[in-house]
């Protein structure tokens, strides 16, 4: 009797070994992104104003699981748009192929426009493991910012994205409508050479909080979501600040 009892403590420790091994294993996957081989399934794009309220709710109604941590400060290895001595950072982290992200460039660009030289907003990449062409799409950044054309295809990607026709024939034949030397960029694109600093970017933002694209950072404040211009009310009716009223909260401090 005592035997028995013994053997099925001993599968019942096996069994619980097996299962912390398991959930472990689970957890470090879900934390990774698959560099090399991307993911099979594409995101679906939609355009509707709902959902992008819902997407807003979900990351702002979780703002508390960014870090305490900031990210780390705008420099010259980034791709920005301003002056480093500006007195406003705006941080992005986004997907080229995640329509959320690719909406919230207009309000970006009405920052930039009202703002000027106040504020420098720089890209960094947070590729999502659902999105089929993330990965080739910040390649494509990165190769076309090798012939000083960054924020161009930063453009042509996030167009090509909402008209759901991002892949990579697209991003080649935008090379060349962008006069690049499209041999050289090809080259590039095909060689995946910026595949390290893709992962340490998305390795980055992760230390920072960042669970979502898009997410930024204006100096240091976590702001999950793609945040309209002006205020907004959400789909609770709660009144919200938008990224105009945030970013004159900075400047008038």
């Amino acid at each position: 009797m005592k035997k028995n009892i013994l053997i099925i403590i001993g599968i019942f420790v096996v069994i619980l070994i097996i299962s912390i091994f398991v959930l472990y294993f689970d957890k470090k996957q879900s934390q990774s992104l698959d560099l090399e081989n991307g993911s099979q399934n594409t995101a679906d794009k939609t355009d509707d104003i709902d959902a992008l309220k819902n997407n807003n709710q979900a990351v702002m109604d979780s703002a508390s699981r960014m870090a305490a941590s900031q990210a780390r400060e705008i420099d010259s290895s980034d791709h920005y748009l301003g002056e480093l001595a500006a007195p406003v950072q705006l941080i992005v982290y986004g997907d080229f192929d995640d329509p959320f992200s690719a909406q919230y460039t207009g309000a970006l660009r009405e920052v930039k426009e009202y703002f000027n030289d106040q504020i420098v907003i720089a890209f960094r990449h947070f590729p999502l493991r659902g999105n089929a062409d993330a990965i080739a799409a910040a390649l494509a950044g990165e190769c076309a910012a090798e012939q000083d054309m960054f924020w161009q295809m930063h453009d042509k990607l996030f167009a090509a994205s909402l008209e759901d026709g991002l892949n990579e024939d697209r991003m080649k034949a935008d090379a060349g409508t962008l006069d690049l030397d499209v041999d050289e960029f090809n080259a590039c694109l095909d060689s995946q050479k910026y595949l390290v600093k893709i992962q340490e970017q998305l390795d980055e933002a992760r230390s920072a909080g960042v669970f979502g694209a898009p997410s930024s950072f204006i100096n240091g404040e976590p702001i999950p979501g793609a945040y309209p211009f002006e205020d907004f009310t959400d789909s609770q009716e709660r009144e919200r600040e938008g990224l105009k009223s945030i970013i004159e909260g900075y400047l008038n401090k």
